[in-house]
């Protein structure tokens, strides 16, 4: 049996740690912006943590990972979020409200998206508080980040989750894992990457203005072998459809029959490798392929070429050009016309018809 809500929320491994941009925070003031990722173990994962400093260090600035799912959504999660030292407060998905609660009165103004309520967005108001004396200031929205890796150093299937509060975080961890996941073919799961801090002057308010300051942002890149492999495999794709394959020009005979096959030139006299024309290549009439042809086939070419026999001409047959002129030359009622559109694989089975005939009446070429 199930429960609905609790045992269908899909696949999960267990968190064992969070992986923080700043520092610890320092009464109601946030933590400083640091240049290298502060992780912090559970209280249980004391070996966890040793086997982590041993390979990147106290202050690591890159991080080797990999996303254990191939859909964002399940690696990734990204809200517009607002919160006081009682909890949530507020949540947004950029479009909506989808939980809102007055952290003054405590009235709940919006729970799961209802009533329709547009979304306060990145730095908008929430609502206030009041300090310890009693000041009242205003809350704000911000863009909250969660992103679950696995650290494969560690040999654990198990998440550390980064948190960023930056929208500039949020819009960069978004854009490049729709990058990486669109140049791999749809997954992400397994590809290996290096969650790095990279300096970049961004925009942030002061006060009743805004400035210009240096923050440590999140990048996610490829492993480079794992790049030049999918360079590789960009170059293969982007060849034009068969240009890895040498063409040969029009006419040419790719497969050359073996020797002794019926037509084919012994060494001492090669082979020309070029297409001819029926005329050209035709056989001569003679009494030989005239004696092969004795059971003609039964069919209205033949039934009629019975009945029209005095309108060939078999003295003027020599090849298969005049065989084809004198099948034309028949009178049309049998059932079928030969008209100029006709192939020269039909030609061809007329002309052999026409040739049964003769063979039969004992036509003289």
């Amino acid at each position: 049996m199930s429960i609905k809500g609790m045992t269908d929320r899909g696949m999960e491994f267990p968190q064992i740690g969070i992986i923080r941009k700043g520092a610890p925070k320092g009464g109601n003031t946030p933590g400083k912006d640091l240049d290298y990722f502060r992780v912090v173990f559970d209280e249980a994962e004391s070996d966890t943590l040793a086997a982590f400093i041993a390979t990147f260090g106290t202050q690591p600035k890159q991080i080797k990972v990999l996303l254990p799912f191939d859909d964002i959504e399940r690696c990734w999660d990204a809200n517009v979020e607002a919160y006081t030292a009682g909890g949530l407060v507020y949540l947004g998905n950029g479009m909506r409200a989808l939980f809102w609660v007055d952290p003054e009165t405590g009235e709940v103004k919006v729970k799961d998206g209802n009533p329709l309520t547009p979304c306060v967005g990145v730095d908008g108001l929430v609502g206030y508080y009041k300090t310890q004396n009693g000041k009242r200031e205003p809350i704000k929205a911000k863009a909250l980040g969660r992103l679950r890796v696995i650290v494969p150093d560690l040999k654990r299937l198990a998440y550390l989750l980064v948190v960023t509060s930056s929208k500039w975080d949020v819009m960069h961890i978004s854009d490049q894992l729709a990058a990486l996941k669109h140049i791999n073919g749809g997954r992400l799961a397994g590809i290996p990457l290096t969650l790095s801090r990279k300096p970049a002057m961004v925009s942030v308010p002061m006060g009743s203005k805004r400035g210009r300051v240096k923050k440590w942002l999140i990048h996610i890149e490829a492993e480079s072998n794992w790049a030049r492999a999918q360079f590789e495999a960009l170059n293969r794709y982007a060849l034009p459809e068969g240009s890895e394959l040498p063409q040969l020009p029009a006419g040419q005979i790719i497969d050359q029959p073996s020797a002794g096959s019926v037509g084919v030139k012994t060494a001492d006299d090669p082979i020309e490798a070029e297409w001819r024309d029926e005329e050209e290549t035709a056989e001569p009439w003679t009494e030989e392929i005239a004696g092969n042809q004795d059971e003609a086939p039964v069919d209205p070419l033949t039934e009629g070429l019975y009945t029209n026999t005095s309108k060939l001409k078999p003295e003027t047959v020599s090849n298969w050009t005049t065989l084809v002129k004198e099948a034309k030359a028949v009178p049309v009622n049998m059932n079928f016309d030969l008209d100029e559109t006709d192939t020269v694989q039909i030609l061809r089975d007329r002309a052999a018809a026409i040739r049964a005939v003769m063979a039969q009446k004992k036509v003289p070429a």
